[in-house]
């Protein structure tokens, strides 16, 4: 072996663990015979050296070097310099291994060596290795191993992230939030896609996510240690082989764009360290984390879920009270919502998701491409949903189904478009529009969202310095949120999901698992949460520690993690009982002396069958039955009268509704689960839909209205089937500037202008004659002002809650308001000063009025919450009676001749007439007399039969197919007519008795969308009524009779 090829291999070889121990950059993650000739570089840990074969021929042993220190200390030895020759020199001819890219497996590095050779100088020599220590652990001289800190933010290492991570509390997800919509404290681009979804509690569904950061190797921390006992040391586990989650731009491994996409069934369950840490992965890429301690798994962060290992399976009950059944190797096998739905899951031979069956034995297919990829997904009724990719993997295009089947070549098709590293930057919709985009920054921060034409535009400042995140929206509104290292909101300054003023301020505090602990308010109002031991809620005070403080308490079913008793403020306690897989079997409220109690049951199946309400008096079970497929067919109410519903569809929807009455009503619904039209008897209703889902047109029997949008998908104009219209306007925030109305002849008749704050409230309204109402709100986002045009003004005062306390009208006299701890009113004081008070039960129903008109009102209810009686100041009582369904049936006064009866159900007075009064009142009676009443199917009056003293008199209606009535008949036998336009507008009443005609009125014109404007009388006078473009009246004149105008003040026109 010559000089120089010594020199240029122990280069290579010190370089090798000189950047294992400087750079935590991408690793490889195997073992394998990399070279052509077969030698094989394996890296074996052996305290501080390391032991290398190559090959069967030759092996090494150097000391591993510390991070600094001078090259030539690198010493090395070989049995036979030929090897090291074959070796070394197929490696200088290679110079790369093989599909590998740089970054990789190759080190750069520039240095200098200088120990008295031939040559003094060497720079820029790529050296080929197999890293030890793997992304980003790091060699620790005195641990003797790879090692990472993670600080107490974020105390889990995550094998699949290859990084620390902690945990996110739920606030973030609305605060965070911003735009379409952009979470501002990853800087991460987020949206959500509904392929399809069926109308049920556990839908059989499609749903993607998207993140732009879900590919996680650009952004990857590496967290230096600092000197505080909190932070935890993480050894390399033996399983780890470094991120699963990466990607290397301009590699073979760059085909990564559909990292960032993920479906609502990617479920996984994942252990790590030989069973001591579990993972579950859920839909939204978020992780549940457990840990094995006291002979069970327990959460890591105590987020009440839960985890038990069975015997051949695992079984995570979420903190919404879903299950997720596993196998031992982590697959999703059944999810279970506890009320009898299920999900059941399947897997092909690529160990992908190949189906999804529900109850009702209807199934999501799934199938996938030559790269694994999800190519499609094959409906409940057999029509596909297409799924397209570019080479890099990115998802760019989804092809929804049609009505015609066979060709692809007009389906409704959704793109996407990327930047080079998978970002997503505009979404075209199935018009071919760029509706929404976003920007980023050189981080790959989001730093902007907007839908086409700048609306709804946002842009982000972030500020890694101090942990802020600047929100700024397209009107100039700002929102100001500082985040802690962990991602958890310290503080926002603006508008926040719990406040709505340009002032508002939200504070935050959190317990050690990464809890919210305490929000505070602008006004120092403070909410203290506190949780149990398994992460539940223990109690939550609103309030706190002043005189309006509300303390709620929790108390859990240890097994299904649902609350089994909650006490509120007042002292009312709420108590529920569970059955088995969770299920509810009864639900009591409790105020310490009366019980509302109300059980459920259920088949073998776990579908509810029957509710037994509160009542004790009478029978109030609804009971609940369902065909061979486990869909609802039929719900009898406690009178025994039924609604039935079948023929369903993909999406679960009944499509034959039958009512109490026997009335068939027949939905139809298009190829994506929307209603385009509706059958009962002659009535039909139909709807229709653009390519985007909004609905363009509602049309009853002739009668029609259409519906327009902008690109922006805003509503800009509704029109009648006479050509009026009503035109809105819009501001970049969507909010309408502008409210016209045109009649056919292109006119506006009407307009109303508004203008909005920041933040989106309405600051001003401006009439046609361009007088203002104007608006102020207080730091919280309350009305505390309104002006009128004459500049009087009505003046609202709150208090720290935000409840209204005192109302000062334009006289300046106040009308005032207390509560109690509830925010139930207590007492009212009018601008004269005369006070009434309320009192209420513990179940919030008003027990007491205190009134200076009427004196003391007492009040008692039943156990369902009907009002049972009244008894006023003189100690005069009221009672009521309720039937079954809890409707009013006798009103009982001091005089019995007072008394009231009232009758439902009544099928008929000839049995064998259908008069469709199931569920309709049918009879009132008093004591003097009686009313019937008649309906048609659509629940519609036709007839009333009125007996007063024994005498009976009849008036009849009836109606067109549109639902007006054209007719009543009073008992005299004179029949009134109408007449309609083509909008249902009543254009000539007639009456006709003795067998004579008359006309009464004719001609009856009306203002679009708005007043009557004009008519003929049977006289052949005319009326005309003349109205601004407020459409107050101007002029009302009657040919030859009347001629009146009408002029307004500022405070009364508009």
């Amino acid at each position: 072996m010559n000089t120089l090829t010594r020199i240029l291999l122990s280069i290579i070889l010190c370089v090798n663990f000189i950047g294992e121990i400087v750079y935590a950059g991408h690793t490889s993650t195997k073992t394998e015979n990399i070279f052509t000739k077969g030698y094989c570089v394996k890296a074996e840990l052996d305290g501080i050296h390391q032991d290398i074969p190559l090959g069967e021929c030759a092996s090494y042993t150097f000391e591993r070097l510390p991070t600094t220190g001078d090259l030539p200390s690198c010493s090395w030895n070989a049995p036979e310099i030929e090897q090291i020759d074959d070796i070394w020199w197929w490696i200088q001819i290679s110079q790369e291994v093989a599909g590998v890219n740089p970054d990789t497996h190759e080190y750069d590095c520039d240095f200098s060596w200088t120990s008295g050779t031939l040559y003094d100088h060497w720079e820029h020599k790529w050296g080929i290795f197999e890293r030890v220590c793997l992304k980003p652990f790091k060699y620790s001289e005195s641990a003797k191993a790879c090692i990472v800190y993670c600080p107490p933010e974020k105390p889990i290492f995550d094998e699949n992230l290859g990084q620390c991570v902690g945990n996110i509390s739920q606030v973030q997800q609305c605060d965070a939030r911003s735009g379409n919509p952009i979470d501002t404290y990853r800087g991460e681009k987020v949206q959500k896609f509904i392929d399809f979804s069926q109308k049920t509690s556990l839908p059989l569904a499609f749903i993607r996510s998207y993140k732009s950061q879900r590919a996680e190797e650009p952004r990857r921390e590496t967290y230096k240690k600092i000197k505080t006992s909190n932070w935890k040391k993480i050894i390399q586990p033996s399983s780890y082989t470094g991120p699963k989650v990466s990607f290397y731009k301009g590699s073979e491994n760059n085909k990564q764009g559909h990292i960032q996409w993920r479906h609502n069934y990617q479920i996984s369950l994942s252990e790590y360290n030989n069973g001591e840490n579990v993972a579950i992965e859920l839909a939204d890429g978020k992780v549940r984390r457990f840990i094995f301690l006291g002979g069970g798994y327990v959460p890591y962060f105590r987020n009440a879920d839960s985890l038990t290992k069975e015997d051949n399976q695992w079984r995570y009950i979420a903190k919404n009270t879903q299950q997720f059944i596993f196998s031992l190797t982590g697959k999703l096998l059944k999810i279970e919502d506890g009320n009898g739905q299920s999900l059941s899951f399947t897997y092909g031979t690529n160990e992908k998701l190949s189906k999804v069956t529900n109850i009702h034995n209807e199934t999501l297919q799934y199938f996938y491409n030559e790269n694994l990829l999800l190519s499609e997904v094959k409906l409940p009724d057999t029509n596909r949903i297409l799924y397209k990719y570019d080479e890099g993997n990115n998802l760019i295009s989804v092809i929804y189904p049609d009505d015609t089947v066979n060709d692809l070549s007009d389906n409704p098709t959704e793109n996407y478009v990327y930047d080079d590293t998978f970002r997503l930057l505009s979404i075209r919709d199935k018009k071919g529009i760029d509706y929404a985009s976003w920007q980023y920054n050189s981080a790959g921060q989001a730093m902007s969202s907007h839908h086409i034409g700048g609306v709804d535009a946002i842009s982000v400042n972030y500020d890694p310095i101090n942990k802020t995140s600047t929100v700024m929206s397209a009107n100039g509104k700002t929102k100001k949120i500082t985040f802690r290292s962990n991602g958890r909101i310290e503080r926002v300054v603006g508008d926040s999901c719990s406040t709505s003023g340009i002032q508002s301020e939200m504070t935050f505090t959190y317990d050690n698992n990464g809890r919210v602990k305490t929000k505070t308010d602008e006004n120092g109002i403070m909410e203290v949460i506190r949780y149990n031991v398994q992460g539940f809620i223990l109690n939550k005070t609103k309030s706190f520690y002043t005189e309006n403080e509300q303390k709620t308490s929790f108390e859990y079913d240890a097994v299904y993690l649902k609350p089994t008793k909650i006490t509120y403020a007042n002292g009312l306690v709420e108590i529920t009982e569970y059955g088995n897989a969770g299920r509810i079997e009864s639900h009591t409220l409790m105020d310490g002396t009366h019980n509302r109690m109300t059980r459920y049951y259920y088949n073998v199946d776990g579908l509810l069958t029957s509710v037994d309400g509160p009542r004790t008096d009478v029978d109030d079970i609804y009971s609940y039955e369902y065909d061979d497929n486990n869909y609802l067919k039929k719900i009898t109410n406690p009178l025994n009268q039924s609604i039935q519903l079948g023929s369903y569809n993909a999406f679960g929807q009944a499509t034959q509704i039958t009512d109490e009455n026997g009335v068939l009503t027949e939905l139809t619904f298009d190829i994506n689960g929307r209603l385009i039209q509706s059958k009962k008897e002659e009535r039909i209703s139909t709807y229709q839909y653009d390519i985007l889902g909004q609905i363009t047109q509602v049309s009853l029997n002739g009668l029609q209205i259409n519906y327009k949008y902008n690109d922006a998908r805003r509503l800009i104009a509704i029109t009648d089937n006479a050509g009026n219209s009503i035109k809105l306007s819009y501001d970049l925030m969507g909010n309408v500037t502008q409210r016209d109305i045109e009649g056919n002849d292109k006119v506006i008749k009407l307009t109303q202008k508004s203008a909005y704050d920041i933040l989106n409230r309405v600051s001003k309204t401006t009439n046609a004659l361009g007088q203002s109402w104007i608006n102020e709100y207080d730091v919280a986002g309350s009305l505390i002002k309104k002006i009128y045009p004459n500049n009087t003004q009505v003046e609202n005062t709150f208090d720290t809650l935000n409840r209204a306390t005192e109302s000062l009208d334009q006289a300046k006299s106040a009308t005032k308001f207390e509560y109690n701890k509830l925010d139930q009113l207590t007492k009212l004081t009018d601008a004269l000063g005369r006070s009434t008070e309320y009192e209420y039960n513990k179940f919030g129903d008003l027990i007491k009025q205190i009134s200076p008109d009427t004196g003391i009102t007492s009040f008692t209810y039943d156990s369902a919450g009907n009002m049972l009686s009244k008894t006023d100041e003189r100690k005069v009582t009221t009672s009521y009676q309720y039937d079954a369904l809890n409707r009013i049936s006798a009103i009982m006064y001091a005089h019995i001749s007072d008394n009231i009866n009232f009758s439902y159900d009544a099928l008929s007075l000839e049995s064998e007439v259908n008069h469709f009064s199931i569920g309709r009142l049918s009879k009132v009676t008093e004591l003097t007399g009686d009313k019937t009443y008649y309906y048609n199917a659509y629940g519609e009056i036709v007839k009333e039969i009125t007996i007063i003293d024994s005498h009976s008199s009849i008036t009849e209606y009836s109606y067109n197919f549109q639902g007006k009535q054209k007719s009543i008949t009073y008992p005299s036998g004179r029949v009134i007519s109408y007449n309609f336009n083509v909008l249902g507008q009543v254009s000539q009443v007639s009456s006709a008795f003795n067998g004579a005609m008359q006309t009464l009125a004719s001609n009856i014109e009306y203002l679009p969308f708005g007043p009557m404007k004009r008519l003929t009388y049977g006289n052949a006078k005319t009326l005309n009524q003349i109205y601004d473009k407020n459409y107050q009246l101007n002029q009302k004149q009657i040919s030859g009779i009347l001629d009146k105008s009408y002029a307004y003040t500022n405070l009364n026109s508009g």
